[in-house]
């Protein structure tokens, strides 16, 4: 299966991402520092899973990797790629409040993509965005267009 794949490399990504993960790492110390002073350890640590792991993860994933081959395309997250069928991607949309975006709906990618489809679709089918920094943007819009029938830009 030959697969393109279309990257974010524009400061602006990289810095999305490097943020997420050194957020992550300074709530990590800050938990170790609260560890060494046997005080609030359990807050530090509730706060750490409850809050910001799952506002890292939304930040660092919200634009993804993609790739397309011939079976669907192929998203990047937690360090794996998601195959996600053509036949299984419900409709491609404009975000009315994020200019050049666009928001691919699935029937299934991970729970976690909930959370992107409630955000920034209002549904509760799993969601991934695309946006116009994406390198060759315009070359993927059109592949994904000629693979996908439900298309309500």
């Amino acid at each position: 299966m030959d697969s393109k794949y279309y990257h974010y490399y524009s400061f602006g990504g990289v810095l999305q991402r490097a943020g997420s993960w050194l957020m992550l790492l300074l709530v990590a110390a800050f938990t170790g520092v609260a560890m060494l002073q046997r005080s609030g350890v359990f807050v530090c640590l509730l706060v750490s899973l409850v809050i910001v792991l799952p506002v890292c993860l939304f930040n660092a994933y919200m634009y993804p990797r993609i790739g397309i081959c011939d079976g669907g395309m192929l998203i990047s997250f937690l360090f794996r790629d998601i195959l996600i069928p053509w036949e299984d991607i419900i409709d491609v949309r404009r975000v009315w409040f994020l200019p050049r975006t666009l928001i691919i709906r699935a029937r299934r990618v991970t729970p976690f993509h909930i959370v992107y489809g409630v955000v920034y679709s209002g549904s509760l089918f799993p969601s991934f965005l695309i946006s116009a920094s994406i390198d060759d943007y315009h070359e993927l819009v059109g592949e994904i267009q000629r693979k996908v029938q439900n298309w309500c830009v």
